[in-house]
């Protein structure tokens, strides 16, 4: 099995050594919940460029945007990743969203004008436990340039 130890600029020191394990406890989102029921709000730092505030909330969203839209459409490709590292895929995407908008990689995030969307992006190591890396990812996270919630985050394994 392996564990994922950190989200690390390539060839850098890990950002911080952890597991995927959240901290933070996403409320849930029933079939009744109303489409602007707050997830989780993730922290951005002042000094990333990026939409308005120093925060990104995870809705429940619809098909379209938000945790219904990360869980119908992505959720199996984040649960492929955390096969490898024991974890629940909302534990490991719970990880990644946090971290990719607190460190992003050189080059993110970048502003769509046509859709007013800033993607984040970051590299996501999976290492065993000698600390060797096995397989590295690069999470996108898109987030809403009016008002900063996060409209999608899926795995990639394209860097740029």
């Amino acid at each position: 099995m392996f564990l994922v130890l950190a989200l690390a600029f390539m060839g850098e020191p890990a950002a911080q050594a952890v597991s995927a394990v959240s901290t933070e406890v996403w409320a849930a989102c029933g079939a009744s919940s109303q489409p602007e029921k707050v997830v989780r709000v993730f922290p951005r730092p002042v000094f990333v460029p990026g939409p308005d505030g120093q925060a990104s909330a995870l809705l429940c969203g619809t098909e379209g945007f938000g945790y219904r839209h990360v869980s119908s459409r992505h959720g199996q490709d984040w649960q492929n990743i955390a096969l490898y590292t024991g974890e629940n895929w909302r534990d490991l995407t719970d990880f990644a969203i946090e971290q990719t908008l607190r460190v992003p990689q050189t080059g993110y995030p970048r502003h769509n004008i046509k859709n007013d969307t800033w993607a984040f992006k970051a590299p996501l190591e999976i290492r065993d436990g000698q600390g060797q890396v096995r397989a590295v990812y690069y999470p996108l996270v898109v987030v809403a340039g009016g008002d900063g919630k996060i409209v999608t985050a899926y795995p990639t394994r394209e860097p740029a």
